[in-house]
């Protein structure tokens, strides 16, 4: 999270040459003008002043379905020597993370949650603040249908009556022995469920596959037919 003059923004990309931000709400800044960008990088306070190369609009929505949102790139400008060293070396550390994080995602290891994404709410101000983040899911803020279709879903299959399995997925459907529920459930939700199911008998846990299915289609704003038993 950033602020680019007095527009909040998210850095999408960043190099020592320039930056890409998003944005909902237009900048207050032409396109060639010049405007200040400053945000905390793990506790450290980036401060540099930028051109604004390009500034273009990539998605516009007016409804609960979507985010309005920009993209803009922006050129760092005379760049003191302490934040060019404090960029590369932050930037090292990154890309050195996001390798591990793609390693431990081949072996079926969740992201971070999306509790922890920045994210906009209403009138153009970002947190990333878990409590605003609660409040704005589900809202045109943090639309669920759009967060469930990119994180996907995580299916649970549990084995020789003991052993769970987890998987990520793109399918919803429910497995004949587990369950699968949206990516964007809590995890200490997740664990709770396991226990459940592990607990109960077949009736009760075929209603734990109902209810999960019901709240997916519930967050992806489905209205389910009937359930007939």
């Amino acid at each position: 999270m950033a602020r680019l003059g007095a527009t909040p923004v998210v850095v999408v990309d960043v190099s020592v040459l320039g930056a890409r931000v998003e944005h909902h709400v237009a900048l207050g800044t032409a396109t060639g003008g010049q405007a200040r960008l400053t945000f905390t990088w793990e506790e450290d306070e980036i401060v540099a002043e930028c051109r604004i190369v390009r500034s273009r609009l990539e998605r516009f929505s007016v409804g609960t379905d979507g985010l309005t949102v920009y993209h803009s790139g922006l050129e760092f400008l005379d760049l003191t020597q302490v934040t060019r060293e404090s960029l590369k070396k932050k930037i090292g550390i990154f890309i050195a993370r996001a390798l591990h994080e793609q390693k431990l995602n081949a072996r079926g290891v969740l992201p971070e949650s999306v509790e922890k994404m920045p994210i906009f709410r209403s009138g153009g101000l970002l947190t990333e603040n878990p409590s605003g983040v609660a409040e704005a899911i589900g809202s045109s803020a943090l639309p669920t249908a759009r967060v469930a279709a990119e994180s996907g879903y995580i299916c649970f299959q549990l084995e020789k009556g003991s052993v769970w399995r987890k998987k990520r997925t793109h399918d919803p459907g429910q497995p004949s022995e587990g369950f699968t529920i949206s990516a964007t459930e809590d995890h200490a939700q997740m664990e709770k469920l396991c226990e459940a199911y592990s607990k109960s008998d077949r009736d009760g846990r075929k209603m734990i596959q109902l209810f999960a299915q019901l709240s997916i289609a519930e967050g992806e704003g489905i209205t389910p037919g009937r359930f007939e038993p």
